[in-house]
């Protein structure tokens, strides 16, 4: 088994049992157990919400229905029109990265306080060509933001994202 997964973002097969089947989910750990195949070994996962879905949800699932790592070819389920299709993204899908708006907004902090700020770590979780200008979805502490390319400053290590 791969251990580099770990932190790593995956979709949960759909032939999962597991509350997370279907998800776009962030591999927490591995137990491994001496005479467990690999593929049998349990995983855990923190689901990432989606819709605007403030509650962080964990789940075990087994390592065969996790999916190769997300890529390009379905970070997200809805389809969005691309007036550039062969677009060049600066930044890489399901990579942490920072970024810092030109106002602050409102967020959950991991506590469960609001609060207000200007720069935020996260993950990519979709990319896309809207009017002409590229955008990310960045997905952080249950929440996400979708923030134009300019506005990412750096790729951050995924344990800030």
């Amino acid at each position: 088994m791969n251990l580099g997964i770990i932190g790593g973002i995956v979709r949960v097969s759909n032939k999962s049992r597991s509350k997370a089947a279907g998800k776009l989910v962030e591999v927490v750990s591995i137990q491994l157990k001496e005479g467990v195949k690999d593929e049998d070994s349990e995983v855990k996962v923190r689901i990432i919400p989606c819709l605007g879905s403030q509650e962080t949800q964990f789940a075990y699932v087994r390592a065969k229905f996790l999916e190769t790592p997300v890529s390009g070819a379905f970070a997200s389920r809805e389809k969005v029109e691309s007036t550039e299709p062969n677009a060049q993204f600066k930044w890489a899908l399901c990579k942490g990265v920072e970024f810092q708006t030109d106002k602050e907004f409102d967020f959950i902090d991991e506590y469960g306080y609001p609060s207000k700020t200007d720069t935020m770590c996260g993950f990519i979780s979709d990319q896309w060509v809207e009017d002409g200008e590229k955008l990310y979805n960045i997905v952080f502490l249950g929440d996400f933001r979708v923030v134009k390319e300019s506005e990412i400053t750096r790729y951050v290590s995924p344990r800030k994202a």
